[in-house]
């Protein structure tokens, strides 16, 4: 497995990625993303210009096949956003669970990261079962975050501490 930070030789990739319907459904496009090139090269450099505190990782297989990305931005209060996205075809190979503790492991190696959450749609099952298996807690959304919550989204966060107690 190779997790490796997003470059503009994944573009195409990414773009095929939030195109997908099934992919994107649960994170609300239920049509896919359409996006341009100029629009993932903008994008690729937002992500790039903290590069400290957000990372995007593009994640391949052995035999180098695109399978899908994660994602995380260090906010200013020490919790971490996380992402994860996997075409249909890398899913039920444990990619999902390798790639995201990579990602939760190169997050907190910035001291500052304290917390990571996810907030996975109610009716995603198998997310919901992976973000437990790493050791993610349901939880009520924070006050801080309350403003943002969405029903039909499941808030889980994972302290920095209980992570490396169970790595």
């Amino acid at each position: 497995m190779i997790l490796k930070i997003t470059d503009q030789h994944d573009l195409e990739n990414v773009m095929a990625l939030w195109k997908d319907k099934e992919v994107m459904m649960f994170v609300g496009f239920a049509n896919g993303l359409e996006v341009t090139m100029q629009q993932l090269e903008n994008w690729l450099k937002w992500t790039k210009e903290k590069q400290e505190n957000r990372r995007h990782f593009s994640i391949y297989d052995d035999e180098n096949t695109y399978c899908g990305e994660s994602f995380y931005d260090i906010l200013e209060n020490g919790y971490v956003v996380l992402d994860i996205k996997l075409f249909k075809k890398a899913r039920g190979k444990g990619i999902a669970y390798w790639a995201l503790k990579e990602t939760i492991s190169q997050a907190f190696e910035q001291e500052k990261a304290q917390t990571c959450y996810v907030d996975p749609h109610k009716s995603n099952d198998k997310a919901i079962v992976l973000y437990e298996k790493i050791g993610f807690i349901k939880s009520e959304y924070p006050a801080w975050l309350a403003k943002d919550a969405n029903e039909m989204h499941q808030y889980m966060y994972l302290d920095r501490k209980k992570f490396f107690k169970k790595v």
